[in-house]
Parts: structure tokens; C-alpha cells; sequence
């Protein structure tokens, strides 16, 4: 079965995946690697609120097996349902080797509730006496069997407390103890089995075991009156305290609370109450109580503790997420919303994401679960679409099928399928960066999302993940829409799906402009050494979150030409514009720029009149100043060179205006060509703006800024900062570096990113890298991110390859992701690999997932091909384990109509201390979805190999091959297995033969529910029940003997009687009926006797015999014991004929005398021939 990824490596990996370097350090730089740790296992929870997927356990599909190792996975058991067991002790004894001694353990964690029934084979036992208190004999089964078990088997159950008042071999009671006295299980649930073989009661060996159970007791904060709202005894640290409960919140909050004896976890995660949500669990319980969701099902201590947690969340309608460092759950039910989110709450640009594409949804869920009719066996439920989602999918119904393994019960399995379904129709996401009272909202909190600007007037979502960045204290939320319509629609109340949540009329290229009240703009001076300049200052702050730059623009008053003063970060506060003439009045503009490149309107501000201008006299230096308070006059007709005073005057009052009108005239020819390019704004990827921008809004830019800071939390950073830009036309090309390192009293850091970027139009190559390095005194992490992309119109290309190692105090881990992808229309391609290995000394795990898939969507059907390897390999304190799973599948989708084949390999090596295993499943399935209902058919071709520490060897051998029509299964198949030395072999089908090699072949054997049939057979040694040959379609005679039979003096018996037999073909054939025997007399005197041949062809035995012959000896002396042989011979003619002889005693000879005789040795022979 598919093994599941340690959720430790996965964390790790899709965190360095979506965050850029200065990311990550920024969301670390605040909690603890040991933390972290803590929190490891749950560490991406986020992505189960997001997809609301499901891992599954390794150890599902195999509750019904009996696990054959004392060394095996320690098996714990929620609810009420049926399990196999694990077999932990085996002996037998007595005569040989028929008494057989076992002992079955059904749950750790222990005690259970108790055991209900048992079964063998599918057969229902019934016990003289209670098997849970008493060892006790099967005496009838259910459906009645005169012989099967009744008096050979018997069964003692033990409820696993700690510490066991009953050692094993005392549980055996009369009939042990076991041979070798096993002692106790203290906290193991058991089931000891005791078997006196004996073939008829055994006909097929030993059978196949299956009890139900009321598996482990567990906590109900609800009856803990120490807890808040509590009432009643229960106790976290007192077990003693505990009832049982099928309640799948409850049984989760046990996996997760862990179970703990003499100070060794035995089962779950370990997790410290500390570590927990309590308040969300019983919130949970509650809404399962409500709804009458309950969980029943086996985990295993070797399954991913993630897997587990969400499978028996699954079953209330749950997810696992994290919560800080809290291991906690969201359940499926209507929540009333804490907050809502305004524009004024948003510092950053949104990222939104309105809907999936139409290649990854579904519209139909088909539900699988554990039915108890069935014998616990996982069977497909009534699958839940609606025709709202076919058709906002365009007419195609895609359908998904979800396991619920914990689920027994057809009406829930129903409504946690239409919750899957209209969860997996919350397709619009937002990305938002906060302000620090944002801090506040928790995973799993529901907020109204208020902005009209992006069409999203009033939109209630889901928190689904939390990030906050204490350099600049902005708190990074992804939310989830969440229609409470949805809830009717999945419990039943009502039968109209709700329409999938989109915003609609949102246009990224309307651009809200200024507020009037959001800017001011004021005249003033600039003061210096040199003197005192004109400057008109501009204050206020940005009003709109999705502005990305300011432009502030000037001109004079009645000018048609506005001149730009520049381009500011959206952060900045003020603005003072140098370029001006004193006492001249100006009107201010102010616009806004978006991420897209949409320029809002012109918000206008004035007029406003700029200060005056002097220059300081001490300023002014040099050969030609004036002497101090010297006076300078020039009166009319004064000669300056060779013109008057009063006309170079003039000039310089002329010139004066024209150097003062020189900035319009000059922004007039610059501005033009600066606008068109403002027009040409790209669309700037989401990971090139979660910190800086490659690309300046100017032509020509290269700016680097080297500094140092302390920040709020004392901590020292120091930054290098580079900006190339360069544009011309619609060619832009861009280069940022940013490297950053980081110091505190708890924490030292460092980060560098790199984006490059050229575009043209629409055509865009980026390249971005992402390091980050991280130590504390807990642990250290580094993260390394690297994206190539190129885009061209709708074609794309992108190559990804992530990067993570982490250490801490306990354990080590390791992730790489690497990923190809192209898109071309509707054209997909994708090759990945994710490796990842964890490490915490006891546990190693590595894992390796590759995948290369292609898919093609259009107007008339959705095709896609795929090859997926994925490989595991573990080494525990128990044992070592290697897995490998190889899928090829093709699949097409169109007008309705699904097509899909799959071919999968699942390789499996296991050792223990106690046993060595090795298993390969190959699945070869072709299946059809239609409006004519689903048919399909798969091969199975299964290997496996047992060695046991017991000396026990197994190896077997199964071929199945099965066919699903609408609900009916058709299965044919067989195997071998070779089991310490004893062999079997069996075949299930309609009929059976086998064919003769040779140029024409020829069937030497053929057999079907009407019987066998074999051309040519020599059989030695033959016992048949009933009888029927052909005539000369065999060679041998139909032979039958009699029992030895005692006839009195003067008496009469028949020795030989039988059923009728055919003659030759059944028709009308021929045969010779010949009786054999020897007849003895008793006395030791003369006797006699007559023999006699009775033969009935169809009309009744005749009053006298067709032959009779006397037999006997006489002497003159009439003293002589004799023993003669003779034989009675008749033909018969006709269909069928059975005979009967008899014998008389009497006196049939001269001097003979009636004694009593014994007739012996009869052999009747039968010689027919068909027509």
C-alpha cells in the first residue's frame, strides 16, 4: 500500500518552496527551533486546511489480517469495529501436535470496553460460558453447523489492564497452561485461542479469526469537572477514570495525548497537554455528537502519526492544524466570524487566487467505508455530485474517490463525502499582508473579508495560516472562503448544492485615487548654511493598500503641463519639491500606481505659494566680493562695457522670466515620452514582490545602499542593497540583490536574494535565488530557494529546486524538491522529485517521491498521462523497513464519460526482531464512468515471503482478476502457498481446463460446477460416493465389496445388496454381473447350503432367483469341517440394475446338516458396455 511521506520533511520543504530568503528568517527569527520541533509533525497542517486531504496510514487495509509476529507494530483500537489481531504467542503440544495454544493481541493502550463476538471463517461462535471471564468451548455457530468447532475450540478475552491480574497460561484455565508460560500483557488487550485439531471439525485448518470490539477508553474533558464547562470524574492523569467512546474527536485528542505506561509512550503522538487545543477538540466533540458521527478502526504504532491524526479526524468531519505551537483541529460546522478586514487593514499587495483550474477540480465524490454488514470489508458508498458543479465545470463530471477508513456507518460516509466535495469548491483564496492587530486571528478563525475595491463587499473566510515578520511586524494571513450555505446542502436539509464562492466585477485596472483629506501641501523655505530656498512640502500617507508607488507631480498655476517631481515608495510620509521659483504659486498633483500598473486619477492640491530665497552674505567668498556694507549704484546712462546700465538691466529682468519659465518648457519635451512609458507597467510575479521590486519605475536606475540599524527588538541588521534598471521602449531589464544578516540576544540570521528579469510586452525570463541561514541554542536551519521562468504570451516554462536542512537538540532533517513544468494553452507538462530524509537517533526515515505527468485540457475532454515512483526506507527501534510503490496511469474525461487505466507495483520488505517479510503487489486496472453507471476490471499479481524467528517459513502466491459492473463483482483467480513445509493450491472460477501442448491442442482436462471431466486418467487407489460411467468410456469395471455376514443353522441372509449401478452408457447397454465369495462352515460336521443371484433391471427384484447354486461337503463319517469359494454369474440388458444374494442354510445333500455359516471375501464386479 502507498506509504506516507514523514510529514517532518514535507514541512520543511513547502515552507522553503513558497518563502523568499528574507521570508524565512523573518518568520523564524522569533520562535525557538525547539518549538518548532515540538511542533514538527504538524508543522503543515495549513496545507490539510487548504486541500482538506487526507493522508492515509500505512497500516489500512490490513485491520481484518491477522499480523503474524510477536515483534510486529503495536496495534491500538478507537470505536467499535472488527480486527484480526496480531499474533504475539503460538505453541503446540500434546499428540501430534493437535492441541494448539495462541494468543491474539487486539489493542495496546488498554483496557478496552470489551469484546463482543467472534467468528471463524465468517462463522459466528457461541460459547458455552462467557469468554471474559472464563476460558469457554464453542458448542453451536452461527449459521448452525453440526460439526465445525463444537467442543475443539476454545476462547478466553482479556482486556489488556495494567497492571494483568491473569498471566496468559492462567488464561488457558483446564486446558493449559501453554506449554512454554508466557506470562503477562499488561496493557494488551488479548484474545487466547485454544485448538484441539480434529479433520472434520477443521476441515480447512485453522481458520481465519475475526472479533468485534469496543476498543480503548478515553478522556471527555466534558466529564472532567477541573476543566472549564466540565462535570463529572474523569481525569487527564488518572486513566483509571476514562469510558469508552466512539466519539472521533475524543479518540484523536487520545492518538494526540499519546498513551503512557511506567513513563514510556506505548501508542499516538506524546504531544504535552500544553501542546494541545483542548477547547477545539471538545468543540469538535460536540458537532460529532450532534450529527451522530462516530470513528471505529486500528492504527499501528509504525503508521505516520500524521496520517493517523487526520484519519480519525476525518471521521467527524475534521482536519489537524496547528495552532502557534499547539497541535489542534477544525471541524466542519458553521462559525460565527471574529473580526473583519477593511482596506485600512492591509499594508501589503493582495495575492488572489478566484478559482482552480478546471483540470484539478471535481465534481463528484465517491465515498468508501468500513460496512459492518459485510464483515467490516471497505465497500463504495452512493457517490454525492451536483449539477450546479457539473455545469460550472462545463458539463464534465470528474470524479474523486475518498476513502473514510474510520467510518462504519453509510449515511455519515455520505455526508463527510458532500463536505469533501463542497469543501474542494472553495476555490478562492487570498493572500494579505496586516497590520499587527492581525496577530490575534488563529488558524481556523472565521473573518469577514470587507474591501469593495477588489469586488469582495463582504466575503466570509477562513483563517488557514498564520505568518508574522517581526522586522517589520506584518502579519501575513492566507484565508480560504467559506460558504455557510454549504452545510445544509452536506447534512441533507437541503437538496440544492450552493454555487462556488467567486469574486466578480473586480478590475485590477481601476485604480482609486487620494483621498482630498489623505495629503497636504504646503509653501516654505529650506534653510542652510548657504541661505534659505523655496520648497513646497507634501505630507500625508498612502490610503490605498494595493498602491505600489506614489507619483507626485507640480506645475504653475494655469500651466496645462504638469511636471513629475518623482516616483516614492508607497510608505513614504513626505515630500519636498526644490525645484521651484520663490513666491511663485503651484498646484500639486498626487496619483497612485498599482502592481499591475494602473495609474489612478489625479488628486489636485493648492494653489500654494513657495517661500522666499536669500543667500546668506558670510556664504559668499572669492577675489571679486564687495568689501562689508559696501554700496553698488549704477544710475541711468552708466556705462557697463560698452552698453548702458539701464539695457543690461532690462537683459537681466528678461532673462530673469526666461530662466524662470525654463522648468515648464523643459518638462513639456521630457514629460511626454516619460508617460507613454509609465503605460508599459508588467505584471510583476508574487514572489518578486513579497519583499522588493527588480525593476525600478525609471529608465535608467542604479542605486546601492549599504546600512546598519538596531531594530525594536535590539537586535542588529545590516543590509546591502542593489537596484539596476533598464528600459527602452517595451525592453526592460532588471537586477536586485539584497543581503541581509541578522543578530539578537536569542538568534543570529543571514539572507540573500537575487531576482533577475528582462521583459518584452508581454514576454518575460526571471531568474530568483533564495538562501537563509538560521542558529539558536536549540538548533540551526538552512533553506535555499531557486526559480528559473520564462513566459511568452500564455506559453510558460519554469524549473524550481528547494532546499532544506534542520538540527536541533533531538533530531535532524533533511528536504530537496526539484520541478519542471511547462504550459502551453491547455497543455501541461510537470516532472518533480521531493526527497527528504528525518532523523531523531532512535527513527530514520528517508523518503523519495518522483512524478512525471503530462495533460492536455480542451472544449471536448480533459486527457492526462502520469508515471509516479515513490520509495521509503525506516529503521526503528524495532526493525528496518523498505517500500516502493511504481504508478502508470492514463486518464481521459469528456462529455460525461471517464476513462482510466492505472498499472501499479507495491514492493514491501520488513524486519523485526522477531520475523523477516517481503511482499510485491502488481495491479494492472481499466475502468469506465458513464450516465450508464461504472464498470471496470483490474489484475492482481501478489508475492509474499515469511520467515519467523520460530522457525515458521511461509511463501505465497495469489492471481486474482476481478470485474465491477454497477455494483456487481465478478472475481476469478487462485494461488499457492507453501507453509512450513506443507503446500496448497486453489483456483476460484467458472470453469477449468487444461490443454495438451502439440501443432493442434487438446484438452486433457476441464472442470465446471457441473463436475470434471478427463479424457484419458490411470487412477490407482479410487473412493467414489456415487458412481457414473459412460459405458466403454473407461476401461475399468465398476467393483464393489460386501461385509463379512453370519447366517444361523436353518437360517437365511443376504450378504451382498446394492444401489442401483448403470449398465454401459445409462441408455440401454450390456454387462455381466459376477459375485465372488467364500463361505464357511462353523461346526466341524458335514453341512450345505444354497446361494442365490437376484438381479433388478427396473421392474422389481423377481420372487426367485435368476441363479442359484448348492454348495456343501458330506462324508460317510459326517465329521468334516469345510470352507469353500464360489461365484454367481448373470447377464443383464437394460439402463441401470442393482443386485442382491443370498444364502441358505440347510440340509440341500444327502447326509448334510444345517449348521450356521459365514460368508466372506464377496466382491460383486459390474462389466457394462455403452451402445
Amino acid at each position: 500500500m502507498p506509504m506516507a511521506i514523514p510529514l517532518l520533511g514535507a514541512a520543511f520543504m513547502a515552507a522553503g518552496s513558497i518563502m523568499t530568503a528574507v521570508g524565512v528568517t523573518a518568520a523564524i527569527a522569533g520562535i525557538s527551533l525547539a518549538t518548532i520541533a515540538t511542533v514538527a509533525g504538524v508543522a503543515l497542517m495549513a496545507v490539510s486546511m487548504l486541500t482538506m486531504q487526507v493522508p492515509k496510514p500505512d497500516s489500512t487495509g490490513q485491520q481484518l489480517d491477522t499480523k503474524l509476529s510477536a515483534k510486529a507494530p503495536v496495534p491500538v483500537l478507537y470505536g467499535h469495529t472488527a480486527t484480526g489481531g496480531t499474533l504475539i504467542y503460538r505453541e503446540l503440544s500434546g499428540k501430534k501436535n493437535g492441541k494448539l495454544f495462541m494468543a491474539m493481541a487486539l489493542s495496546a493502550a488498554g483496557p478496552i470496553a470489551g469484546v463482543e463476538y467472534a467468528y471463524a471463517n465468517d462463522v459466528g461462535l457461541n460459547f458455552y460460558g462467557n469468554p471474559s471471564s472464563t476460558i469457554s468451548m464453542v458448542t453451536a455457530t452461527t449459521p448452525s453447523s453440526k460439526k465445525l468447532y463444537r467442543n475443539k475450540l476454545a476462547q478466553r478475552w482479556l482486556p489488556g489492564e495494567t497492571p494483568s491480574t491473569t498471566t496468559i497460561s492462567q488464561g488457558f484455565g483446564g486446558y493449559g497452561p501453554a506449554p512454554k508460560n508466557p506470562g503477562l500483557a499488561s496493557g494488551h488487550a488479548l484474545a487466547l485461542v485454544y485448538a484441539d485439531y480434529d479433520s472434520d471439525q477443521f476441515p480447512q485448518g485453522l481458520p481465519k479469526m475475526l472479533w468485534t470490539v469496543r476498543g480503548v477508553k478515553v478522556y471527555d474533558p466534558r466529564k472532567d469537572s477541573t476543566y472549564p464547562g466540565g462535570s463529572g470524574s474523569h481525569r487527564l492523569e488518572n486513566a483509571a477514570t476514562w469510558e469508552f467512546s466512539e466519539n472521533p474527536f475524543l479518540c484523536a485528542l487520545h492518538w494526540t495525548l499519546g498513551k503512557f505506561e511506567n513513563g514510556r509512550k506505548v501508542v499516538g503522538i506524546g504531544a504535552k497537554s500544553s501542546e494541545v487545543d483542548f477547547p477545539a477538540f471538545v468543540r469538535g466533540a460536540n458537532v460529532a455528537d450532534a450529527n451522530g458521527w462516530k470513528c471505529g478502526g486500528v492504527a499501528a504504532t509504525s503508521d505516520d502519526k500524521f496520517a493517523v491524526l487526520s484519519t480519525i479526524l476525518a471521521a467527524g468531519g475534521g482536519v489537524p492544524i496547528a495552532r502557534g505551537a499547539q497541535i489542534s483541529c477544525h471541524v466542519n460546522t458553521p462559525l460565527t466570524t471574529t473580526a473583519t478586514i477593511t482596506a485600512a487593514d492591509i499594508v501589503r499587495d493582495i495575492e488572489i487566487q478566484n478559482s482552480s483550474s478546471l483540470r484539478s477540480r471535481y465534481n463528484t465524490v465517491i465515498p468508501t467505508y468500513r460496512e459492518p454488514s459485510q464483515f467490516w470489508e471497505i465497500i463504495s458508498g452512493e457517490q454525492v455530485t451536483s449539477s450546479v458543479y457539473v455545469e460550472e465545470d462545463g458539463g464534465f463530471q470528474a470524479s474523486k474517490e475518498v476513502e473514510f477508513t474510520m467510518v462504519q456507518q453509510a449515511a455519515q460516509a455520505h455526508q463527510l463525502a458532500t463536505y469533501n466535495l463542497v469543501n474542494s469548491r472553495e476555490m478562492l483564496t487570498f493572500t494579505l499582508g496586516l497590520k499587527l492587530r492581525s496577530l490575534s486571528f488563529r488558524v481556523g478563525d472565521a473573518v469577514m473579508v470587507a474591501v469593495p475595491e477588489i469586488a469582495a463587499g463582504s466575503v466570509k473566510c477562513l483563517v488557514i495560516n498564520r505568518e508574522y515578520n517581526p522586522s517589520d511586524q506584518v502579519v501575513t494571513l492566507t484565508l480560504k472562503s467559506e460558504n455557510d450555505a454549504k452545510h445544509a446542502f452536506a447534512l441533507g436539509q437541503s437538496q440544492v448544492a450552493p454555487p462556488t464562492i467567486a469574486l466578480t466585477g473586480y478590475d485590477p485596472t481601476d485604480m482609486a485615487e487620494p483621498e482630498p483629506t489623505s495629503w497636504t501641501a504646503q509653501g516654505g523655505t529650506l534653510t542652510s548654511e548657504t541661505g534659505v530656498k523655496p520648497v513646497i512640502r507634501i505630507a500625508g500617507a498612502n490610503d490605498n493598500p494595493y498602491t505600489s508607488a506614489i507619483i507626485v507631480e507640480y506645475r504653475h498655476v494655469g500651466s496645462p503641463v504638469w511636471a513629475q517631481a518623482g516616483v516614492f515608495s508607497r510608505d513614504t510620509t513626505l515630500v519636498e519639491i526644490t525645484n521651484v521659483t520663490s513666491q511663485t504659486a503651484y498646484e500639486i498633483a498626487i496619483s497612485y500606481r498599482s502592481a499591475v500598473g494602473a495609474v489612478s486619477d489625479r488628486a489636485e492640491f493648492g494653489p500654494v505659494i513657495a517661500g522666499d530665497e536669500t543667500y546668506s552674505w558670510t556664504a559668499v567668498n572669492g577675489e571679486g566680493k564687495p568689501q562689508d556694507n559696501a554700496t553698488v549704484g549704477a544710475p541711468n546712462g552708466t556705462p557697463v562695457g560698452d552698453r548702458p546700465a539701464e539695457e543690461v538691466i532690462e537683459d537681466l529682468d528678461n532673462a530673469t522670466v526666461v530662466i524662470r519659465q525654463l522648468p515648464d518648457l523643459v518638462s513639456s519635451l521630457v514629460q511626454q515620452p516619460i508617460d507613454e512609458l509609465a503605460a508599459l507597467h508588467l505584471s510583476y510575479s508574487a514572489i518578486s514582490l513579497r519583499k522588493s521590486i527588480a525593476l525600478a519605475d525609471e529608465n535608467a536606475v542604479a542605486v546601492r545602499d549599504l546600512k546598519t540599524y538596531v531594530d525594536d527588538h535590539n537586535a542588529i541588521v545590516s543590509q546591502d542593497f542593489l537596484n539596476l534598471t533598464s528600459r527602452v521602449g517595451q525592453n526592460e531589464a532588471g537586477l536586485l540583490v539584497l543581503n541581509q544578516t541578522y543578530a539578537s540576544e536569542t538568534a543570529a540570521t543571514a539572507s540573500q536574494l537575487t531576482d533577475l528579469i528582462a521583459r518584452t510586452g508581454a514576454n518575460e525570463a526571471q531568474i530568483v535565488e533564495e538562501i537563509a541561514v538560521r542558529t539558536d541554542a536549540t538548533g540551526s536551519l538552512a533553506t535555499s530557494l531557486d526559480q528559473i521562468s520564462a513566459r511568452t504570451g500564455d506559453n510558460e516554462a519554469a524549473i524550481q529546486s528547494s532546499a532544506s536542512a534542520i538540527s536541533d537538540l533531538t533530531s535532524a532533517t533533511a528536504t530537496r524538491f526539484d520541478g519542471l513544468e511547462t504550459r502551453v494553452g491547455g497543455a501541461e507538462t510537470l516532472i518533480s522529485n521531493l526527497q527528504s530524509s528525518v532523523n531523531d537517533g532512535s527513527t530514520a526515515t528517508a523518503n523519495q517521491l518522483a512524478q512525471l505527468g503530462v495533460r492536455i485540457t480542451d472544449e471536448t475532454s480533459a486527457r492526462e498521462a502520469a508515471i509516479s515512483t515513490e520509495t521509503q526506507a525506516r529503521v526503528d527501534g524495532d526493525g528496518a523497513l523498505s517500500g516502493r510503490i511504481d504508478t502508470i496511469s492514463s486518464d481521459i474525461n469528456a462529455s460525461g464519460t471517464g476513462l482510466k487505466a492505472v498499472i501499479q507495483t507495491v514492493q514491501q520488505t520488513q524486519s523485526d526482531q522477531n520475523a523477516a517479510r517481503a511482499s510485491e503487489i502488481t495491479t494492472l486496472q481499466s475502468r469506465l464512468n458513464n450516465v450508464n453507471g461504472e464498470a471496470g476490471a483490474s489484475i492482481e499479481n501478489k508475492m509474499s515471503t515469511l520467515a519467523t524467528l520460530e522457525g515458521g517459513l511461509q511463501s505465497a502466491w495469489t492471481l486474482k482478476v476481478q470485474q465491477d459492473v454497477n455494483g456487481q463483482r465478478y472475481v476469478a483467480g487462485g494461488g499457492l502457498v507453501l507453509e512450513n513445509g506443507v503446500s496448497d493450491i486453489a483456483w476460484l472460477a467458472d470453469s477449468f481446463r487444461i490443454m495438451a501442448a502439440g501443432q493442434t491442442p487438446r484438452q486433457v482436462f476441464y472442470a465446471d460446477a457441473n463436475g470434471v471431466r478427463i479424457d484419458n486418467a490411470a487412477i490407482g487407489v479410487a473412493a467414489v460416493d456415487t458412481l457414473q460411467i459412460a459405458g466403454n468410456a473407461i476401461t475399468a469395471n465398476q467393483v464393489l465389496t460386501g461385509a463379512d455376514t453370519a447366517v444361523a443353522a436353518g437360517g437365511t441372509a443376504d450378504f451382498l445388496s446394492t444401489g442401483w449401478l448403470t449398465i454401459g452408457d445409462g441408455v440401454d447397454g450390456s454387462g455381466i454381473i459376477s459375485v465372488a465369495y467364500t463361505v464357511d462352515a462353523t461346526s466341524a460336521y458335514d453341512a450345505s447350503a444354497t446361494l442365490e443371484l437376484f438381479v433388478d433391471t427396473g421392474a422389481g427384484y423377481p420372487a426367485n432367483p435368476q441363479i442359484s447354486m448348492v454348495q456343501g461337503v458330506t462324508t460317510d463319517s459326517g465329521n468334516s469341517y469345510w470352507r469353500q469359494a464360489g461365484s454367481l454369474m448373470h447377464v443383464v440388458d437394460g439402463a441401470q440394475v442393482r443386485v442382491r444374494a443370498r444364502i441358505r442354510s440347510g440340509v440341500f445333500m444327502t447326509k448334510a446338516v444345517a449348521r450356521p455359516m459365514t460368508v466372506r471375501n464377496i466382491v460383486m464386479t459390474l462389466m457394462g458396455a455403452k451402445r
